[in-house]
This record gives C-alpha cells, structure tokens and sequence, in this order.
C-alpha cells in the first residue's frame, strides 16, 4: 500500500499572464505553443529609448493591470489606488483560487495558510513617498504600497487565520513558497495553504535595454537551450495554488489536480565562481534530495519544467545538474521545457507560473512545446543523460503514473525544486436525480450578470462533468452575496437559455425570519410528495420511519395507502383514520428537512392537524409520541358520527344569525372567510338559509365535522392517552389555534390544551395577525409545509402585497415534479435572503468539481506610472519641485469628477446600505457634514447616516487611523483611538468635536492639548 503520509494535493489553481486572463486560456496558449510577449516596431516603442542602440522593443506583459474590484474586498478608492497593483491582483489571484478549490464559502472554518511573494517594485514606493493628498494617514499609505505587506493584508481581509508569510528568494521565491506551505501542512501548522507569486512592472516603459553579459536577451526572445539563446525577457503575472494534506483531500471529496510528492531547497554557499552565478553541484543537491524525499527513482519522472533562462552560463548548468541529479542515464527518456520560453522570467511569480503548468501537464495528461528552440547550445550535455527539448504539444503517454519535476533557481543561490505526480481519478457520482439546481451569487449586480453568462458557456464546455457534480460543486461554494439567482435545470442547453435570458435581480436584504405554517386535513392526495421521497435521502429516511412506526401502531401499509408503492384503493388516503397520520408524516419529514438544510424557523404555526406537527417540530413530544397521539385522534374522530362541513365566504360576524345550537364554527380562516361545522341536516338547512341570503359558500369533501359539538364524546378517552404520555414545553414559539396568540417557549401545552383543541373553534385569522405582529413582514419568510397553498391563501388576504411566502410541495392539481417544485422554493428562499445549507440537497459523498470562479465587478485603477520619467518630463519645464511632486501625486489617485462621472454611469449601487441595520438620518450640521464627507472618503460609502456604526461600515483599525488623521487636519483637535471605538458613529463623534472646539476657544491663552478624554 503506498504511503500518503507526505503527499500534498493540489486542489485549487488560479492565475492570470499575458495574453492569458485565466488558466483555461492560458492552458490553450501553451498548447498551441503561443508566443505570449508583445513586439513592437521601433517606431511604436518607448518614445524615452527609441534611439538607443541597444533598445529591445518587447513586452510581456498582463492586460488591465489596474483592474481590481476593490469594493468587493472592503477597500475605498483612495486605499486600492495607492495600494501596490501587484497586492490588489493577489487579492484577487488568492481568493479565486480558493474559490476555484471549493472553499470560498469556508475561508474561516479551517486555518488557511498564506505564503506569497511580490517583485520588487520601487517604482511605486516612490510615488508613494511623494503622496500627499486625501484622507489616508501616511502610515496607511505606506503599508498599502509596500509589497512586503501582501500576505498579511489579504490574510486580515479575508479571515485566514494560519501563517502568513512574505518571502524573498528572489526568482525562486514562488517555488520556495510551495515548499514553506507543505512543511507548514505536513506540520499541521495549517489545514489547507495558499501558495503564489506575482511579479507588476508599475513602469510604462515599452520595452528594456539590453546589457552584454547580463540575463537581459538581446533579440527579444528567450531561447531556452537553444545556441542563439542570448537570456531571457521579463514578463508579468500572477499566480497561486492551494494545497492540502492528501488524505484530508481525499477525505473532503476535494478536486485534485496533481500531488506533490515531494519539494527541496538549499543554496549554493561558496560552491561557485560568484554570488549571482549559478552552482552544477547545489542544484543537484536540491534535486536529489527532492527525489528522496519522494521516495521516486529519477527514470520514473517523465517530464521537468525547466527554470531555462536561455542564458549562455545558466542553462548549460542546469542540465549538467540535472544530469548528475538523474545519474547521467542515457537509457531513460524525459522531455524538458521552459515557460519562459513563451512569455519570459515571471521574477517572483516564475516558479508558480512554472508549477501551474507542471500541474496542467499532468492533469490533461499532455506536455506544451518549449519555444525558440531549433539547435541546441553546444555548451549543453544532452547526449550525457536523458533529457530531450520538448518543441511539439505530445501526448503523455506512460505505462506507469506521470511524475514530474519543477526547477526553480533564484539569483543568489537559492534552488527549489519539487516533485509532482498525477492523481488518479475515480468518477464518483452518486446522484440518482434529474432535476438540479444551480446556485450563484455576487456583490453586484454587474458581476452576476457577468457570472451568468460564464456559467453559461462554462456548462456546454466542461461534457466531462455531471449535472450533479457541477449542482454540487456550485452549491458548496457559493457566497451568500446580496445579488443571489439559481435556475432548476435537467437539460444543459436549455439552463444555457436561462442563464443568457434577461432576469431583474433584487438584492437579498439580509437576515430573514421564517415562519413554517402546517396545512390540516384536506390537503392530502395520492403520492404526495413522494417525488421528494424518491430524491431527497435524508426525507426519504424519516419518512421510512414513520411507515414503519405507524404500521407497528395499526398494523397498516402506510407507505401503500399514500401510493409510493401499488395502492388497491386510491379513496383510502382520503379516509380521516389515514389522512391525518399521513399529513403528519409528510409535514414532519418535510420541517425536518428544511431545518436540515439550515432553514430554521423562528416561529411556527399550524392549522388544526398542522399544529400537533408544529409541537412535535418544536419538541412539545417526540416524532414516535406524536404518531401516537394522531393515530388515536384520528381512530376516535373516525369513531364519531359523520357529518358536514361547509366555507362561508363571508365574515364571522355578518353570519351570527345563521349559527344555530346544532352548528359550530370550526375555524375562522380570515376576514371574510369561516367554517361551520355540524349534523348533514343542519348544514342543508344553513345551505338554504345562505342561497336565500346570496351569501356565496362551498361544502368541504369531508367525512366528520371536526371542530365541533359531534367530537364530544371522543375528548375523554383522547385525554386518557395523552395523560400517558409527556409533554415538554416548546423550543420554537408557537401561534396557539386556540387563542389566536403566541405560546412562548416558557409556556406549557399539556393534555388539557390539546383535549381542547379538539373542540375548539380553530382561529386561525387570529393567529396569522399574531404572527404578522411578531415578526415584521416586510424581513419574514413564511414557508407552507405541506401539500398546496392553502394557508398562503390566507396569509395573502391578510398582507397583499410586502410578503414573500413559498409552499413545499405542489397542490393536487398541479402536473409538475414534485421535486422540482421543491428545488425552485429552495432556490426562491435563498434568493430572499433565506440562510440555506444548499450543498445538503446531495449525498456526503459527492465529488466536488472545478465550476467557474468569481467574476470581479472591477475598476480600472492607476498601474503604469514611471515615478523617474514624471520627474524627468515635469521637471525640465519646472523649476519647482514641488509642483512637479503635485503633478506626480494627481496621476495616483481619481479626483471627485471622475467618480461624479461613475455614478452617472450606473456603477455605483444604489443599494449599498442593504445589510446596515441602522435607517439613514442624514447630517444636522456644518461639523456632521464634514465628518460624514470623511466617513465617505475613507469607508467608501456613498450615503453614510449620522447614527450608522462604523465597524457596520466594514471599519477596522487601519480605517480607524485615516478617519482620525482626517480629523486632525480638518478640525484640528484629536480624538483618542478608544474614545473613537467607544462610541463609532458621526452624531457621537460630532458632540466630542464640538466639545473640544468650545474648549480651544475658551483657553486661546493658555495653550493645551486637545485631547478628548471620556
């Protein structure tokens, strides 16, 4: 058996390089071995170098560098346009990832790790030196520039909670952070890493000069391995992985894309001619020991992305080291290839953008061709071992696991290098349903339209995967943003329709009240719900128990008589000794597994027979005492004589004269509507009476008149049984039909209540405005837990229009999918905002897939700005330093015109305050107004209340301190950082303004310091 123990998975990949917005299109580009760089003509090149002798006119460089959704992670404007371009991209690089592994939804349930790098970048420092407007303190601004700050910033805004690394071993230094992220896992340190790289050029310089001797390539091309190879080019990108202890992946049901077996680091020491060459003997080491580690024999790796700078030096040095680490077999064949051969040396992100294609190698079981290359530098020893350029797409054809290698060399002497072997994949689907739902949601309305039509081509291109891998995968991962949609599918091209068709999206208005409504008699047919029985496990499970428990009880097949298997006669369901255990079963199962699906309910109400499943749901008696109790409710109504009963459409009040001693009201529905119920003779006569009267009514098919003097004689031998069983109070409150009003979870339902609610009149209107009273309607969902819409019905008349109300299971009538109906009330409940398990709508054991990840709304922020060539253009024409600084600074961050021009435009929401608790007060006076215009810079919002909280508003720390330095200047006082967190909001903040304001003008003369103390 194999040896897991040290095996890392890889189960999630994102990245972003020239020519290449993500992986899938970057994947394409490898195989059609694209040329990823951009040649300019020297006419079109850098205006600063065109003249220069020794000018390359190349670039490889990502589009839209600038482009960061920064609301979507919580930051203003002015922080994402001083923030360093390489630590906004990250920001989206590393979540992607993780979305793409599964996890977006659960970034703070395990301890995630961060181990990233960012290429130097002093360009943008020294921009930031030179910042010197807005509201951001300098502290702020130099935490946000400063590249070394981007693991721990993505680490606080995103809530990952395992070490947080930044490191630097130069061009090795993404591939070092892979090593660093499995030693943090294979130590526990961490439950999954997130491991990358990024390398920005925030210059707008159109190519690079080229120096003899030196890695900078003189043709513009990187020409690994090849005898005209001259270096290599720089290009930009951006990539991470996430990583996980193999048996916990496999455990979790993860995705996996490759596994590593194994990763080694050293560094050169002395052994070599200088500090910036390279060393045969390190590098072997390294991969030796890489090769140890793992457990593998060097013949069995079939492929190594080489680090092949296509330098003179480096390159014969690396495949002599190679050599000597795979020992110098010639028997052995391995192909050998360099991405830098198609977009150049990534600096800190070459060695993630070389183990992300090594991954894709082995997931698609095929390797890229290595570019540029047509004779081999002679300098090089291929015919001393098994190394061959790759210069064509293969197929990787192996009779035994694919195994590969990554070389990642960093100048100074720091060598990476890993070992990584294909997963063997086992398709497990387990789902037996047609019908599948698909979850999707975004912070913007922008974004989920861009979303949808992702997901759209997404279904028709990925055949491989089925409905109920990509259903699940969806519902496992997905956010619960404000903007929510789903669709309920079954064929592919029509969920393409669906998702392409125009929809108006509403945003979810944060949390929802529920409130679970049981039907009573009357509601039943043949088969219902068995649909869900036949696709939901976990209803199918308690519903199995009930058949069971009932037919111990009356020795019956229940599951029969409601049709799940042949039933001799279909009347029977609709006979009141059957009826009734039935609706309790199918409510009970029903409750239970919304509750399941994390739908709680913060109250309950019930109509008649619905009440006992409320109490039962409640906990008021267990499900086994509760099929006891209506099992003998129903034997003893069935025992009773028959009569009638009848639905007058018109009020309780306007029919008084008509209810005789032989007639009860049975239940009052609504306002205008009742039941009575008595003797078939009464009823006739009361039928007559109402014709004569045009007062509309409709006679209810039904076998006893419930609710009335006729139960009588059943309420002592019903009292008899329940005084056997116990009764518990209720842990949900519950609307009482017998008083219209709510039974708290501090108040009893013994035997006694319910003797009485056998006879009772069932005020069920009353109950309804109790409810509409408790819970405000307009942030209520009220969920029909049973069959039809009976109770819905009601409910409407009440409140027409601000209510959202679903049922569960069709009615009678209605020729649909029972399960399918079920699927488009859960998807409607989570669209409005109802908190929904939705991953629990498939088995535990399901295999999650890769589905499409996030589509960031962006904004195109300053990226390309060359600190020296603004300073040089500016400063011939001026001789004032400072106006060029002025002029510099204007070029880092937009002005109010410009976000003036962004509203009118759309691309502000109008629905920002959606999940604030506090209603907006606008400010009273000239100091609110100033402080809310502070609060606006600095929190990013557009219409901030006096009364709103300012962590409410996404405040932290680092906000604290900008909102308090813009402070300091505008009002000259300062306020204390406790102070300030003690009271967060700008009317509390105004008062100790105005308060410090008063005191400075008292004591003019005698100078102090105006600190606010409470």
């Amino acid at each position: 058996m194999v040896n897991r123990k040290k095996d890392i998975a890889v189960i999630g990949m994102a990245g972003v390089f020239p020519k290449s917005k993500d992986l899938s299109i970057f994947w394409e580009n490898l195989k059609q071995g694209t040329e990823l760089s951009h040649h300019y003509s020297k006419e079109n090149g850098d205006t600063m170098l065109i003249n220069l002798p020794n000018y390359v006119p190349v670039e490889s460089r990502i589009d839209n560098a600038g482009s960061f959704d920064y609301k979507f992670f919580g930051y203003t404007r002015e922080e994402a346009s001083v923030m360093d371009p390489q630590i906004r991209i990250m920001h989206e690089i590393v979540y992607a990832s993780l979305d793409n592994a599964g996890y977006a939804n659960r970034l703070t349930e395990k301890a995630i790790g961060l181990y990233l790098s960012a290429s130097d970048n002093i360009n943008w420092r020294l921009l930031e030196m030179f910042y010197n407007k807005g509201t951001l303190a300098p502290y702020i601004t130099r935490k946000l520039s400063n590249k070394q700050y981007v693991s721990t910033l993505i680490s606080y805004n995103l809530g990952l909670t395992g070490p947080s690394f930044y490191s630097d071993t130069a061009c090795s230094a993404s591939l070092s952070n892979i090593h660093l992220a499995c030693r943090s896992l294979l130590l526990k340190e961490c439950n999954m890493a997130v491991s990358g790289g990024v390398n920005i050029d925030s210059t707008d310089r159109k190519g690079y000069l080229h120096e003899e001797g030196f890695i900078n390539s003189k043709d513009g091309f990187c020409r690994a391995f090849d005898k005209d190879a001259t270096g290599t080019i720089w290009g930009e990108g951006a990539g991470a992985v996430v990583l996980k202890r193999y048996e916990d992946a496999i455990k979790d049901g993860d995705y996996i894309y490759a596994v590593v077996k194994a990763t080694s680091v050293n560094n050169d020491g002395r052994r070599k001619v200088g500090y910036t060459a390279p060393s045969v003997e390190g590098q072997s080491d390294c991969i030796k020991m890489a090769h140890r580690v793992a457990g593998v024999q060097p013949n069995t790796i079939g492929y190594i992305e080489a680090h092949g700078t296509g330098t003179k030096l480096g390159d014969p040095i690396e495949i002599e080291a190679l050599n000597k680490a795979f020992n110098y077999d010639i028997n052995h064949k391995c192909a050998i290839a360099s991405v830098k051969t198609n977009m150049g040396h990534l600096d800190a992100a070459a060695g993630i953008a070389g183990f992300i294609k090594t991954c894709m190698c082995l997931y698609y079981k095929m390797i890229p061709p290595s570019l540029h290359f047509n004779d081999s530098n002679p300098e090089i020893n291929f015919d001393g071992g098994p190394f061959y350029v790759n210069t064509e797409l293969q197929d990787w054809k192996s009779d035994n696991v694919r195994r590969a290698g990554i070389n990642s060399l960093g100048i100074g002497g720091t060598n990476c290098h890993a070992v990584l072997e294909e997963f063997i994949e086992t398709v497990c689907d387990t789902s037996n349903t047609k019908q599948h739902v698909l979850f999707y949601a975004a912070k913007s309305r922008k974004a989920l339209k861009e979303y949808r039509q992702k997901l759209a081509a997404y279904l028709l291109e990925n055949d491989s995967y089925t409905n109920a891998q990509i259903s699940y995968s969806l519902a496992k991962n997905t956010r619960p943003f404000p903007y929510r949609d789903f669709i309920v599918f079954e064929n592919r091209e029509k969920a393409q329709k669906k998702l392409l068709s125009e929809t108006s999206i509403q945003p979810a208005k944060g949390h929802k009240n529920i409130v679970f409504m049981f039907p009573g008699q009357g509601t039943q047919y043949l088969k219902m719900a068995n649909d869900l029985y036949d696709n939901i496990p976990y209803f199918k499970t308690i519903m199995d128990t009930g058949f069971e428990l009932l037919n111990a009880l009356t020795n019956k097949d229940y599951k029969k008589i409601i049709g799940y298997t042949t039933s001799e006669n279909a009347e029977l369901i609709h006979e009141t000794l059957h009826t009734q255990p039935l609706l309790f079963v199918v409510e009970y199962a029903l409750a239970k597994t919304l509750i399941h699906l994390g739908i709680q309910p913060d109250g309950m109400i019930g109509h008649s027979l619905g009440e006992y499943v409320a109490a039962c749901v409640a906990g008021v008696f267990s499900f086994e005492a509760g099929l006891e109790i209506v099992c003998t409710r129903a034997s003893l109504m069935n025992q009773m004589k028959s009569g009638d009963m009848i639905v007058v459409h018109s009020t309780h009040e306007s029919i008084t004269e008509y209810i005789t001693e032989e007639l009860s009201v049975a239940a009052i529905n609504s306002d205008d509507t009742c039941v009575l119920s008595g003797e078939s003779k009464s009823i006739t006569t009361l039928e007559e009476k109402l014709k004569n009267a045009a007062i509309a009514f409709t006679k209810l098919k039904t076998s006893h008149a419930f609710h009335s003097n006729m139960m009588n004689d059943m309420l002592t031998p019903f009292k008899e049984k329940l005084d056997t069983l116990e009764f518990e109070k209720p842990k949900i409150p519950i609307i009482s039909n017998l008083t219209g009003e709510l039974i708290t979870t501090d108040e009893n339902m013994p035997s006694s209540y319910w003797t009485k609610h056998i006879r009772e009149t069932v005020l069920f209107h009353k109950g309804l405005q109790s409810a509409i009273q408790k819970w405000n309607v307009e942030n209520t969902i009220f969920i029909e837990i049973g069959p039809g819409k009976t109770l819905s019905s009601f409910l409407k008349k009440q409140v027409p229009e601000a209510i959202t109300n679903v049922s569960m299971i069709r009615r009678a009538k209605e020729s649909k999918n029972d399960y399918s109906y079920f699927l488009t009330n859960i998807g409607l409940l989570w669209k409005v905002g109802a908190s929904v398990e939705t991953a629990k709508l498939y088995p535990e054991n399901s295999q999650k897939v890769p589905v499409p990840t996030y589509v960031f709304d962006q904004t195109e922020l300053p990226s390309r700005i060359d600190a020296l060539r603004l300073v040089q253009n500016q400063f011939s024409n001026s001789k004032d330093l400072t106006s060029v600084l002025s002029k510099m600074t204007s070029n880092t961050i937009f002005d109010e015109k410009e976000l003036d021009e962004e509203e009118k435009h759309g691309e502000i929401e109008n629905d920002e305050r959606i999940n604030l608790t506090t209603n907006y007060i606008a400010p009273q006076n000239d100091i609110q107004i100033r402080l809310s215009s502070i609060w606006k810079n600095t929190l990013g919002y557009e219409k901030i209340g006096i009364e709103d909280d300012f962590f409410e508003l996404g405040g932290d720390s680092l906000k604290a301190m900008s909102i308090l330095n813009a402070i300091k200047k505008e009002f000259n006082c300062n306020i204390e950082i406790q102070d300030y967190y003690d009271s967060p909001n700008i009317k509390t903040l105004s008062s100790q303004i105005e308060v410090l304001l008063k005191l400075k003008d008292i004591s003019k003369t005698t100078p102090r310091k105006n600190t606010f103390k409470i």
